[in-house]
């Protein structure tokens, strides 16, 4: 008589892990922003809670949107190349590009960055704010028209 119990309670099973954890946002206070710079205008980002043990879900997605020197940044895929809303749903990292044509491009110089995330119309949850340098890849040129007409990369790295 057991067996059909067992039988009927592992069925569900394989569901359960389909559906995974999830877990509401943490308070804002418990949340921080960690975002490195990988090169050639990429970078990664992860929203981090203080329990490095557990990978925090987050329902609904995370929005993150950043400026740089006042600018609203365009971001794009960095595989496909497309534009894209970055949305973070745990604490993966996720990998993204800024698009070289929407960086300040009056000069070369150190600009200030504001990165701001938190759920799509609700409060800030995390954020962060630090200085990054946007310059030509080939260093002795000082102007993005100069850099573009050699061929260069203009570029932003913290």
């Amino acid at each position: 008589m057991m067996l059909p119990i067992l039988y009927t309670s592992l069925r569900f099973i394989p569901l359960l892990f389909a559906l995974g954890p999830t877990f509401p946002v943490a308070p804002p206070n418990q949340l921080a922003l960690l975002l490195e710079s990988i090169g050639n205008n990429r970078f990664e980002i992860r929203l981090s809670d203080a329990n490095e043990n557990v990978n925090q879900r987050f329902a609904p997605p995370v929005v993150v949107r950043i400026s740089i020197g006042g600018l609203e940044q365009q971001l794009s895929d960095v595989s496909t190349g497309q534009h894209i809303t970055l949305r973070l749903s745990d604490e993966s990292p996720r990998t993204a590009a800024f698009e070289e044509l929407n960086l300040p491009t009056g000069a070369a110089g150190v600009y200030p960055m504001h990165v701001i995330a938190g759920p799509e119309g609700g409060a800030t949850t995390a954020e962060l704010k630090l200085n990054v340098r946007v310059e030509c890849s080939n260093r002795d040129r000082k102007s993005y028209m100069e850099c573009f007409l050699n061929c260069d990369r203009w570029e932003v790295s913290w």
